[in-house]
């Protein structure tokens, strides 16, 4: 009898073992997976801290463009474009009889509408012309127009026909923003 129950006794420690053994690793397991979850989420709420950085960041863009470029509206035609640009205020002559909307596009940058229109302008062909009374005027009438951040221009030709010099503009752009793509 004994030995039956020196071999019950066995059976019960080592069936009590490989339980413990089990249940060891089974802790264990669950265990790592906890830290892998934990890792995953110290990941994340890295990835959300730099996101909402970025995001705070941009923040300031979008005052800066909405600041920048004048707004695209419904009755935007040739007449306003002139007084956005200032070309009076610049010191030069314009001639918005003769202007005329060369093309107006869509703004994109990398396949990515940028919420623009990209609104150029013609006095005759492709050239948008300006004077001023001499020479230094106009440059300096071209100073300021150029630096307005939402005008482009391909290329400026100054030319003087003896009565006053005149700046011959190719593609001379404006940049305006689409309230439409904004409020979206």
């Amino acid at each position: 009898m004994k030995e039956l129950i020196s071999a019950r006794n066995r059976f019960l420690v080592i069936f009590t073992a490989a339980f413990s053994a089990i249940l060891c690793y089974g802790a264990y397991q669950a265990y790592l997976g906890y830290q892998e979850k934990v890792e995953q989420q110290l990941a994340i709420n890295d990835e959300m801290r730099q996101f909402r950085k970025n995001f705070q960041a941009l923040q300031s863009v979008g005052a800066d463009w909405r600041e920048r470029l004048p707004q695209l509206d419904e009755g935007t035609d040739v007449l306003t474009l002139f007084r956005m640009l200032g070309i009076k205020e610049s010191g030069l002559t314009g001639f918005p009889d003769k202007a005329r909307i060369l093309e107006a596009e869509r703004a994109e940058q990398g396949d990515v509408d940028i919420g623009a229109v990209n609104v150029c302008l013609a006095t005759q062909s492709r050239m948008f012309e300006l004077t001023a009374g001499n020479v230094g005027l106009l440059y300096q009438g071209l100073e300021k127009l150029m630096a307005k951040p939402f005008v482009t221009a391909e290329s400026i030709e100054v030319a003087y026909d003896g009565k006053q010099p005149r700046a011959e503009i190719d593609r001379f752009c404006l940049y305006l923003r689409d309230p439409l793509v904004e409020a979206t």
